[in-house]
C-alpha cells in the first residue's frame, strides 16, 4: 500500500520505509507506526496515506521532543535519529531484580578459578515469569547498554 504511494520499502528492513523526494522515513511494526519527516510535510503524509487505510496518529518524530515507540523514546536530528531506553526501564529492573541497595561491580564479571554447580531450588510458580520478563527486559536494554550484554546472555 505504501509503495502505491510512492513510499521506498528497505530491502535489509522490510519494516522500514522511506520518501526520498520529501526526505521521510515511516516505520511500522504490528500496529505501532512512526512517521518522521519535515514538519511542513507531516499533515500532507498523513492525509496520503489516511487515503489508503484509517489510522489514529500519535506524536511525529522530530527534533524538539522524545517520542515512546516500541518501548524506546526516538527523537529525530538533522542526519539521523537518536533512541534511548526510558528511565523507568531501568529502574523496573534494578527493583526487580532487588538490587536497589547493591554496590557497583566492574563487568564483565570477575574471573572465576573454576565454575560451580548451581545447588539452588529451581523457581516455581509466578517466579518463574518474573525471571523470564527480568531477562527480556535486560535483553531489550542491552542494546543501549552493551556493558549489560555479557551478563544477560
Amino acid at each position: 500500500m505504501l509503495c502505491s504511494l510512492g513510499w521506498l520499502r528497505s530491502r535489509i528492513e522490510p519494516s522500514f520505509f522511506w520518501l526520498p523526494q520529501q526526505n521521510a522515513f515511516l516505520v511500522l511494526h504490528a500496529d505501532d507506526m512512526a512517521l518522521a519527516a519535515p514538519s511542513q510535510l507531516i499533515e500532507t503524509l498523513q492525509g496520503q496515506i489516511e487515503t489508503r487505510v484509517a489510522l489514529r496518529w500519535e506524536d511525529t518524530l522530530d527534533d524538539q521532543h522524545w517520542v515512546k515507540f516500541l518501548g524506546c523514546q526516538w527523537r529525530r536530528l538533522p542526519h539521523g535519529f537518536e533512541s534511548r531506553m526510558p528511565v523507568e526501564c531501568y529502574q523496573y529492573v534494578i527493583r526487580g531484580l532487588g538490587l536497589l541497595h547493591a554496590k557497583s561491580l566492574s563487568t564483565p564479571l570477575v574471573n572465576c578459578a573454576e565454575f560451580r554447580e548451581d545447588s539452588s531450588a529451581l523457581l516455581e510458580g509466578s517466579m518463574i515469569g518474573d525471571y523470564r520478563s527480568m531477562v527480556g527486559r535486560c535483553l531489550w536494554i542491552s542494546r543501549f547498554r552493551p556493558d549489560i550484554a555479557f551478563l544477560t546472555k
